[in-house]
This record gives C-alpha cells, sequence and structure tokens, in this order.
C-alpha cells in the first residue's frame, strides 16, 4: 500500500526508491544538441559515399532510480563522440527518367563518455531482491536472555549484534550514485525508394544497438551498505528474536 506497516515499537520504512507508480509519468523536453562534419569524398548524380564525425551535447535528465520505470529524455546524460557514413546508389532508373529505384543508408557509430546516474540494484545473482525487507542491525546485543546467567558460559556464543526495530526495503540501501560508460551505440537507417514522377515510396528499417554498459563506483559515491557494513541483514520469513546459543548441551522432554 501507500503506507508503511506499524507494530509496536517496530518502525517500517516507507520503499523510496525503484518505487511502482499507479500514474502515468510524463516529461517533455529537448534530447540532444548534435553537430556533424563531414565531406562526400564520392559524389555523382547517381551514388555517392561520405564520412562524418559527429559529437552531441546531452540537454535530457539523468535516470534517478525513484521509480522503476522512469521517463527519460535522451541518452541518460551522457556526451557523445563518433563518426558515420552517408551513402546512397540508383540502382535503376527508366530511359526517360522518369521511374528510378534507389538504395539509401546512413549509419552512425558513438561513444557515450562516462557520466553520474543514479541506480537502484538487486542482491547478486537475485532478480527484484531489492524489494526484500532488511532489518537493522547493531551492537551491543542487550536483553536477549531469559536469565542474567545465559550467554555467560564458556559454551555460549554472545551474538554481535541486535535487532534495533528498523525495517526497510533493501532498495532505499542500494540506490547509489554510479558511474556509467557505454564503449559503442550504433544507428543504422536503411531505405529503398522507388519514384515514379511526383510519386515517392518508401520502405526502410532502421537498427539500433549498444554495448554493454561500464558501471563503477567512486569512492565518494559508495552506497549506503559499505558505508554501514555489518549494520543490515534480510529479514525473511523468519520471526525477529534473540536466543542463548550453546554448542553443546541436553535437551529435556516438553523443554522448549
Amino acid at each position: 500500500g501507500l503506507q508503511a506497516p506499524q507494530l509496536g515499537s517496530i518502525e517500517f520504512k516507507k520503499l523510496t526508491q525503484s518505487k511502482w507508480t499507479q500514474n502515468v509519468q510524463t516529461k517533455n523536453g529537448v534530447a540532444m544538441v548534435e553537430a556533424a562534419f563531414g565531406w562526400n569524398f564520392i559524389q555523382n548524380y547517381d551514388y555517392h559515399l561520405g564520412l562524418e564525425a559527429r559529437i552531441g551535447a546531452p540537454t535530457g535528465n539523468q535516470p534517478k532510480g525513484i521509480f522503476l520505470f522512469e521517463p527519460i529524455i535522451g541518452n541518460g546524460d551522457h556526451w557523445q563522440v563518433g563518426g558515420g557514413m552517408t551513402g546512397h546508389a540508383i540502382l535503376w532508373r527508366n530511359n526517360c527518367n522518369s521511374s528510378s529505384l534507389g538504395l539509401y543508408s546512413d549509419i552512425n557509430i558513438t561513444y557515450l563518455a562516462k557520466t553520474k546516474q543514479f541506480r537502484t540494484f538487486d542482491l547478486c545473482r537475485r532478480p527484484n531482491s531489492r524489494y526484500a525487507l532488511a532489518q537493522k542491525m547493531n551492537p551491543p546485543a542487550e536483553n536477549l536472555f531469559s536469565s542474567s546467567m545465559e550467554g555467560m558460559g564458556s559454551e555460549s556464543t554472545n551474538p554481535g549484534a541486535q535487532f534495533k526495530n528498523i525495517y526497510l526495503p533493501a532498495a532505499n540501501l542500494t540506490n547509489a550514485k554510479v558511474n556509467v560508460s557505454i564503449d559503442s551505440q550504433v544507428d543504422a537507417s536503411f531505405m529503398l525508394n522507388f519514384s515514379h514522377c511526383s510519386f515517392n515510396l518508401d520502405l526502410g528499417y532502421n537498427f539500433w544497438t549498444k554495448t554493454c554498459e561500464a558501471i563503477s563506483f567512486a569512492c565518494s559515491d559508495m552506497p549506503f551498505i559499505p558505508k554501514q557494513y555489518k549494520t543490515w541483514s534480510l529479514k525473511g520469513d523468519a520471526q525477529v528474536f534473540g536466543f542463548a546459543n550453546q554448542t553443546m548441551g541436553t535437551v529435556m522432554e516438553n523443554d522448549p
């Protein structure tokens, strides 16, 4: 629901990152300003081939990780630099020059430079584990034993931390500012054009792909969990309670 449950002295923190929303989210803006500089080194009435260098300045927004499906304008605030190739060839033309069939192409390959983004992570090899419930654990461990003598023997193991009555979704801990870069992005378009007098028919395909993202943490931007090492654990489906752990002993009948 929209409100965190309350149970006595236990505090349930609301989900603040990677949230689902029931409302439509929209955003308007300019995605990117691009400039291309090139030369058609082969140019004819029936064909041409050119190369270009291009650069793109981001004007959109950065991912924040607050919502699972957040609107993004542009490419995530990356500067782009790369090159491209453009060309065309007339494959057929009739004798009276009123009809023709041509092939057109435009291919661009760019590098997306490193930028800062907020990302919310799952636990390693655990899809959607960001929505698991985490519990706050801190030393010292107090009032865990029914008797003041329990936990004092040589055969007992004293816990180093104790539940501090705070639950929160793991996503609140794993959201962090990271460095993101992409080695290459390919945007290619191919079009077959048929022209007859003032009639034109185009059939084309646009292909887009990119390599895997390279994500790294800056020392000053490490996520919340490493900064508070050994203070959080997954709650799971078991009850949270303290107990005396003895490596040796006798279990008596009807003894809980």
